[in-house]
C-alpha cells in the first residue's frame, strides 16, 4: 500500500447483518467481548489478499468478524472508544 498511513477496518456480521466499525478498535478486544456475550470458539481463518475473518462456533448465534488493513480515509473520522460492553 506504499507509504500512506493506513487503518485495521473490521466488519462484524450477526446473523447475517454486517456492520462496519468506527476506526481505531482492536479487533482482538471487539473479538473478546463478543466472546464474552455470546460464548463460544472463535476460529481464525486468513483470505486472500490482508484480510483475516473469525468465526464464532456458538449454538444460537452466528458471528462473523472480517478484518482487513486499508489506507486510511480522513472521511471516517478519528477513531473513538465506543463505551459499549457488548453487543
Amino acid at each position: 500500500m506504499g507509504d500512506a498511513e493506513t487503518v485495521v477496518r473490521i466488519e462484524v456480521d450477526v446473523n447475517g447483518r454486517s456492520y462496519v466499525l468506527a476506526p481505531g478498535q482492536d479487533p482482538e478486544d471487539v473479538k473478546r467481548r463478543i466472546q464474552e456475550a455470546a460464548p463460544g470458539t472463535f476460529v481464525e481463518l486468513a483470505l486472500g489478499g490482508d484480510r483475516k475473518v473469525s468465526v464464532l462456533i456458538s449454538s444460537g448465534v452466528q458471528i462473523v468478524v472480517t478484518t482487513e488493513t486499508v489506507e486510511l480515509d480522513p472521511r471516517d473520522g478519528e477513531p473513538y472508544d465506543t463505551g459499549f460492553d457488548a453487543f
